[in-house]
């Protein structure tokens, strides 16, 4: 049986520019993951007559209607009362998760909630509760007339963690199997139109899109009915791009950097400038880090550079702090200091302006050297600061990736 499905976005802050929409892409993803066809997606205004308005006809055309947002215990946050009122049942209240509620509340903060507080146990006659520890506030799943309709709150994390308890224990969600498979293919620091390019042979019989991560590369999405077509098309990729595919799906730079350290028996030492740790953060978010990562410094300007790191003051001076051999100095100091079998290290000139350096802004110099060498590279990055110090800590995450794979 197909379920036609269809999103409900509630929020001002959304309409208004305030915050970013970040639950739909999400949704539409697991929801495709799990044999669901997703059909439309509608944003509106905290106005209940635009919620009712939107519900109605979304669950005339529709087999399952996902509100988020709303559900929150301060006055604008009406999504359980307006869409009670739209499926003309009542409210009411759960006595026994109120005081479960007030007991974790007060366990975490010390002192007892607020009155409002008890709009988190505000429940839709008929609804059947959804919960996580590490939520207070529930998801709440519906069946009227032979429709679904599920309440999710709208803070990321905590959506996603009650979306996948709703479509892993509700019978009805839970047993599907996908008719289509998907699989995306990412890649690091080659233009999006040459891997169109030189996959476009093997392309022009599936489905798929290409989109740009700006701070990392390319990526492609492809549909097919055929795990096998997407596994033999993984490993057609893996022939033409060799060091610039770094992996599917959910894989990321610091997580393939990890698995090549560890499959490699090899440790890893960082010390980071412009980017003032990122690249060690990236890393450490990874679980299991600390078996490779051992270390790193932030040696942010020249006097810890010089003082702590122990680079030498003649190589800054006559190539500039902003340079491959200041870079490699980093990277071979910090190796020392630290006793690993890699070293790293990256400095730039994050901007506005230059700084310590000679440098034009957005200019980085990364290094990595260990036992089986050593590379060395500057390369030029337009942008914000925030923008130059995310693709720096990328770009740094992806030089150690090819540095393990080409000296294995």
């Amino acid at each position: 049986m197909v379920l036609r499905v269809a999103i409900l976005v509630t929020g001002n802050e959304i309409l208004d520019g305030v915050v970013q929409e970040a639950n739909v892409g999400f949704l539409a993803e697991e929801l495709t993951r799990r044999g669901f066809t997703l059909d439309e997606a509608r944003i509106v205004r905290d106005e209940e007559d635009e919620i009712v308005t939107a519900l109605n006809e979304l669950l005339a055309s529709h087999d399952l209607v996902i509100v988020t947002g709303g559900l929150g215990a301060t006055e604008d946050d009406i999504t359980r009362e307006v869409v009670a009122r739209a499926l003309n049942v009542r409210v009411g209240r759960d006595e026994k998760l109120l005081k479960e509620l007030k007991d974790r509340y007060l366990a975490r903060y010390g002192e007892s909630p607020p009155d409002v507080f008890e709009k988190f146990v505000h429940v839709l006659e008929g609804a059947r509760l959804f919960r996580v520890e590490e939520a207070f506030v529930p998801a709440q799943l519906l069946e009227k007339d032979g429709k679904f309709v599920v309440l999710l709150p709208g803070p990321p994390s905590e959506l996603k963690m009650l979306f996948e308890k709703v479509f892993s224990e509700f019978p009805a969600f839970a047993h599907r199997k996908a008719r289509v498979f998907h699989r995306v293919y990412r890649f690091a620091e080659v233009p999006e139109v040459v891997v169109e390019g030189k996959l476009r042979d093997l392309l022009e019989n599936v489905e798929y899109s290409t989109t740009l991560d700006y701070f990392v590369g390319p990526t492609i999405r492809v549909k097919s009915e055929s795990k096998e077509i997407l596994e033999s098309l993984e490993a057609e990729i893996r022939k033409r791009f060799p060091l610039e595919f770094f992996g599917t799906d959910d894989v990321t730079l610091q997580s393939v950097v990890l698995q090549l350290l560890k499959e490699q028996g090899t440790t890893l030492s960082i010390a980071e400038s412009c980017t003032g740790g990122r690249v060690s953060a990236k890393l450490v978010s990874v679980p299991g880090a600390s078996e490779v990562l051992i270390g790193g410094i932030v040696a942010y300007n020249i006097i810890t550079k010089v003082k702590i790191l122990g680079v030498s003051e003649d190589t800054i001076k006559r190539y500039d702090v902003v340079s491959e051999e200041t870079a490699l100095e980093m990277a071979r100091k910090v190796r020392e200091i630290f006793g690993t079998d890699l070293g790293a290290g990256v400095t730039g000139v994050a901007g506005p302006e230059r700084g310590e350096s000679g440098k034009d802004v957005g200019t980085v110099c990364w290094a990595v050297t260990g036992m089986r060498g050593e590379e060395t590279r500057c390369v030029k990055i337009r942008g914000s600061r925030d923008v130059v110090i995310e693709r720096a800590s990328n770009i740094m995450l992806n030089a150690i990736r090819r540095f393990l794979v080409v000296r294995r």
